[in-house]
């Protein structure tokens, strides 16, 4: 028993269409009876052919010799679902082939068929290869000479090069595209397949670079992920360390107040003893205000809200930052409605207002105004600080709330560990369940706060 069992590899469906024609014509004039399973554009494109090539289609048909099927009625009879059922292929393919065995003159029967060019086009791949399986176990049960069809674009994406070769493998016999037809000469097949070998070594170049840039990226990535942790680490010791030396610093304080209390109360006031008294407050300020940042970093700063007036935090909040005796507190002016009420963490709301109530005074000379109102503006308060001091750069203008920057002027001004601003931008920042607040310095000589008011 002899069969064979082609796979005919297609770009343009013409091309396609003629090599069926030509198939069908040859086995007509051998005598072979023949079974066509074409999608019906096809059918009416292949009888067109066999006639401009002299057969007699009807005469075929009539003498069934020929055989037209429709590729979706053929596939409908034993498809269910996505796959093709066993037992009803076979008794649909032995429907299509009865009669054929024998053929006229001996002549070995032919089927063609483009079912598996369907299915694959219908995304519907795994069935195609299941109906290949059993067409190849077809071709060795009887005598029989099978072609099928395949459009090249099926197998145009890199991956399915192991289903393409798996196609090629339930196939005695592989056949291009038009692109090596038999009838080219051979010089001009022989430049096509050179062509190919140079795109194909160029295509696995392109796949291995890739490779190697894939293993660079995951080499770098593991790279960068361990520097994360380095540098995670290395803040969380940072946070710890500035934790402790705030309570470090903090701890001898209360007692240099305290002595400083009681000289007061032995010798009454002198100038050492404001001297002393002022630093020493001066430098609690600056330990709370790092103990604040290593809390705030942690993630530790829990914020106490309640209702209250803000008259009443910004009075708290002058009283902070220029305490009875200092001259500067003359220069503050208040202008904020009385009976305006909020809902804040009362003690935050004034240490942010004091920073920059302390900034203010620091860079505006004696005299000058410093003024402090707030507004109702779309359900938010809006909080503002002016003064007329030294101002900030626009260079560093987007910069002046970050960790420990400050401007080159405030350094020789006043020196300072630049924490405040950045205090009033985290406290003002908390996130919380019913308000929000956020700060910022957007002009020269003016800091702003806005608060979600009740």
């Amino acid at each position: 028993m002899t069969h064979t069992h082609a796979v005919q590899f297609y770009e343009n469906e013409r091309f396609l269409c003629d090599v069926v024609a030509r198939y069908v014509s040859d086995g007509l004039r051998s005598g072979a009876p023949i079974a066509a399973v074409v999608t019906e554009p096809h059918r009416v494109v292949l009888e067109r052919d066999l006639r401009a090539l002299g057969v007699d289609v009807d005469v075929a048909i009539s003498r069934r010799q020929l055989k037209l099927c429709d590729a979706h009625e053929t596939l409908a009879k034993f498809m269910v679902g996505r796959r093709p059922d066993r037992t009803r292929f076979f008794r649909c393919a032995g429907d299509l082939l009865a009669g054929l065995d024998g053929g006229f003159g001996g002549a070995r029967p032919r089927a063609c068929g483009e079912m598996v060019d369907v299915l694959w086009k219908a995304g519907q791949s795994s069935a195609a290869l299941e109906l290949e399986e059993l067409w190849s176990e077809v071709t060795r049960r009887r005598s029989l000479s099978l072609l099928c069809a395949y459009a090249l674009d099926n197998f145009a994406v890199g991956g399915e090069s192991q289903q393409f070769d798996r196609v090629c493998a339930f196939h005695t016999h592989v056949i291009p595209t038009e692109r090596f037809a038999t009838d080219a000469p051979v010089e001009a097949r022989l430049r096509e397949v050179a062509q190919l070998q140079q795109r194909a070594r160029a295509l696995e170049n392109e796949v291995a670079r890739r490779k190697r840039s894939e293993h660079a990226l995951r080499l770098r990535e593991l790279q960068l992920r361990e520097e994360h942790e380095q540098l995670t680490t290395a803040l969380r010791a940072k946070d710890e360390f500035l934790s402790t030396l705030g309570h470090e610093l903090r701890n001898p304080l209360a007692p240099i107040l305290l002595a400083a209390d009681l000289m007061r109360d032995r010798t009454g006031d002198s100038t050492e003893q404001e001297v002393i008294e002022r630093q020493v407050k001066q430098l609690t300020r600056l330990v709370d205000d790092l103990l604040d940042m290593a809390r705030l970093s942690r993630g530790k700063l829990v914020l106490q809200k309640r209702v209250v007036l803000l008259h009443d935090v910004v009075v708290r909040a002058v009283e902070l930052a220029l305490p009875e005796g200092d001259p500067r507190r003359a220069d503050v002016l208040v202008e904020l409605p009385w009976d305006l009420e909020l809902e804040v963490d009362p003690q935050r709301m004034a240490q942010a207002l004091a920073n920059l109530l302390t900034n203010a005074a620091k860079f505006s000379d004696r005299g000058t105004p410093i003024e402090v109102t707030a507004q109702l503006e779309g359900g938010r308060i809006l909080l503002v600080v002016r003064d007329r001091g030294i101002g900030i750069d626009p260079e560093i203008i987007d910069r002046v709330f970050e960790l420990f920057v400050q401007h080159p002027q405030a350094l020789a001004h006043a020196g300072g560990l630049g924490l405040g601003l950045p205090l009033v931008r985290c406290a003002s920042s908390c996130r919380c369940k019913d308000s929000r607040r956020s700060a910022r310095s957007p002009t020269r000589g003016s800091s702003r706060c806005r608060c979600v008011g009740s």
